[in-house]
């Protein structure tokens, strides 16, 4: 059990990582404008919406991106459309993206004011640091935070052309007439392309994490794209059970999240305008999550090892 939750002398152990979290939540806890930045900073999860999604809430029409989006469709066969939907929009995304570029900027400065001592420096004895705070943070990590964003998603680009779209596009090419012989093939070749779709998840999982750890490396260290990438799968090989157990900390925060948006939806259900009520919890809850996980992963990136100049390091430059 010990090697699950992590004893003592062990690296971030599970009740040190929930600590972390826990910090970081009161942090953030004071509502500024700094959740605006924290409504585009990267989550921990599976797909585009768990490495950057960000500049995908701002594209015009529906990307078809959320796992939400699935779980209306009625019809299990609806699976395969949903998965064409969602990863089509990602070849546009590199450019579409460009439009955004101080976004990123914001998320670099966001990253950079996640430690305690960091945070309290850019308050300058307010609560919170304010978004032009941030934006001098982010100064010169625009261009490196986008290429950051763009190399994690040709990733998972690449990850979806060799593992899925070969079987998406033979399942879809089968010329099946009923409902009832689509949901007979899904069924049939589950077996079969289980594992894919298995290490594609924990691949995309992965992918995010080293994204997390990637995104602390740029901004304290103000490396280069590959090179924060590099330093990041040295910190996730050092220790893989402590990088696991940071990851189900996370999830303790996005348990807390969903059961809040339920709870507040069913609160305000019979007031006037609840949907749009519930619209704004959303967002001041998606920004607050921002903020508490850009607090969390500054944390967990020192805790797992991560290099920033206070630790006197040549080569690392102060920034």
């Amino acid at each position: 059990m010990s090697s699950v939750i992590g004893s003592e002398p062990e690296r971030f152990g599970l009740p040190r990582a929930v600590d972390a979290l826990g910090e970081a939540a009161r942090q953030a806890g004071r509502p500024g404008f700094v959740w605006l930045a924290g409504l585009f900073y990267p989550s921990v999860g599976i797909g585009i919406g768990g490495i950057w999604d960000g500049p995908v809430k701002l594209m015009p029409g529906d990307p078809g991106v959320t796992i939400v989006g699935l779980d209306t469709s009625p019809q299990l066969a609806s699976v395969l459309d949903f998965l064409v939907r969602a990863y089509v929009p990602l070849f546009a995304l590199p450019f579409i993206a460009v439009l955004f570029l101080p976004l990123f900027r914001l998320v670099a400065g966001l990253a950079k004011v996640g430690s305690a001592e960091a945070w309290q420096l850019a308050a300058e004895g307010r609560r919170n640091p304010r978004l032009r705070s941030l934006w001098k943070l982010g100064e010169g990590l625009t261009f490196a935070t986008y290429g950051l964003w763009l190399q994690l998603v040709l990733m998972q680009i690449l990850a979806f052309v060799v593992l899925l779209l070969p079987i998406i596009a033979a399942t879809r090419h089968l010329g099946l007439a009923t409902e009832a012989d689509r949901i007979a093939v899904l069924l049939g070749i589950g077996v079969l392309v289980g594992p894919f779709i298995l290490v594609f998840g924990l691949y995309m999982l992965a992918l995010s994490v080293l994204g997390q750890l990637g995104l602390q490396s740029l901004a304290e260290n103000r490396r280069g794209v590959s090179s924060a990438l590099l330093h990041a799968w040295r910190i996730m090989r050092q220790d893989p059970r402590a990088t696991a157990r940071a990851v189900v900390a996370e999830l303790v925060l996005l348990v807390v999240a969903l059961i809040a948006v339920r709870a507040f939806a069913g609160i305000v259900g019979q007031f006037p305008l609840s949907d749009t009520l519930v619209v704004f919890f959303q967002l001041a809850l998606m920004g607050f999550a921002g903020v508490v996980r850009a607090g969390y992963w500054a944390r967990a990136y020192r805790a797992l090892g991560g290099l920033t100049p206070a630790d006197g390091v040549p080569g690392l430059a102060a920034a």
